[in-house]
């Protein structure tokens, strides 16, 4: 009973934190990629390469998902749908090769950050979160739009181990670690890097993906588009709370999906 207590109170503890830094903490911006803490006026103008790169980025995302929403329904696109995983995939890793070149430290680039304490504590914050918007804010959504997110592809995981094993290595591959990386780290970093950092620059950053990352989630309908722009911001909001460790996010990230595939397996 004590150790529960002492759990929650840290949970509490690194809530508190976590929006005192949203709030109040410089947020990631570009002197936090290359590990500078003294301003630089210079570094606060636009960086037309990377704005360029990120607009190509955002654009490739959003075929990516065109290209899924394709599997699912006949369009155009459908002779090409088998093209959306190694699109997304090899435009990541150009995306940040090209970084990188540009001049962003690698080491910096979410992964640089050793995983502490308070990242497995606000990774539980944002599985919560992410939870009380699947629970409360969906059924809304739901309810308006007069249908539910389209789950198809999950379809035969009820009862089947093996199928419930497979999608949770996924899960947390390709989706937790993987978009993690896509769309806060190589995006949103590139986005504040690309137009010079700051408190607004990082809320227009973090709202461009969260927004694309809702669109790229369109294969399971109009529902799944709002709810994943929301965890779009909550998996954001973690990122430049931690000065970009991409570790709070992409832990919330797979435990949060985890929980939902355990819950389809279980009916």
């Amino acid at each position: 009973m004590c150790l529960v207590f002492h759990f929650w109170v840290k949970v509490a503890e690194c809530l508190r934190e976590l929006l005192t830094r949203i709030l109040f903490a410089r947020p990631f911006t570009h002197r936090a990629l290359h590990g500078q803490t003294k301003p630089d006026l210079a570094m606060m103008t636009v960086d037309p390469k990377r704005l360029v790169l990120c607009a190509l980025f955002a654009g490739l995302l959003l075929i990516s998902g065109f290209l899924r929403l394709s599997e699912y329904q006949p369009t155009l696109l459908s002779p090409f749908s088998e093209f959306a995983m190694p699109l997304y995939f090899v435009g990541t890793i150009v995306a940040a090769v090209v970084l990188v070149n540009l001049g962003t430290d690698f080491n910096r680039m979410g992964f640089g950050f050793p995983i502490r304490f308070e990242h497995l504590m606000a990774a539980a914050v944002g599985v919560v979160l992410l939870q009380l918007s699947a629970s409360f804010l969906s059924p809304i959504w739901e309810s308006i739009l007069g249908q539910s997110s389209d789950l198809e592809r999950f379809s035969g995981l009820d009862g089947s181990l093996p199928r419930l094993l497979g999608f949770i290595v996924v899960s947390w591959t390709i989706a937790a670690f993987g978009e993690e990386f896509a769309f806060r780290i190589v995006l949103m970093g590139g986005l504040q890097a690309a137009l010079g950092g700051g408190k607004k620059v990082a809320l227009a950053a973090l709202l461009i993906q969260a927004c694309i990352f809702g669109l790229v989630h369109m294969y399971q309908g109009p529902v799944a588009i709002i709810s994943s722009t929301i965890s779009g911001l909550i998996l954001g909001g973690l990122v430049l709370s931690f000065r970009g460790a991409i570790w709070p996010a992409a832990l919330a990230h797979g435990a949060n999906n985890t929980f939902g595939l355990v819950n389809l397996y279980l009916g």
